[in-house]
């Protein structure tokens, strides 16, 4: 199996995470290089949870 096969096997909130963490880390070297103060992931996670409370479920999330 490939590289990317391998990769996509990986599925769900654990592939969500590693790609956020990623990101993370790249926003934080840009801020750094810019002399500004880099994100922790609980500022990011906070930032996240704000979000989500103001966004409404899409229909086929309700399923009750």
């Amino acid at each position: 199996m490939g590289k990317r096969d391998d990769l996509f096997r990986k599925f769900g909130p654990i592939m969500f995470e590693a790609f956020a963490i990623l990101l993370l880390t790249e926003i934080n070297t840009l801020r750094q290089r810019a002399g500004l103060p880099v994100y922790t992931k609980d500022q990011v996670l906070t930032a996240l949870d704000n979000h989500l409370s103001t966004l409404q479920p899409y229909d086929w999330m309700n399923t009750r």
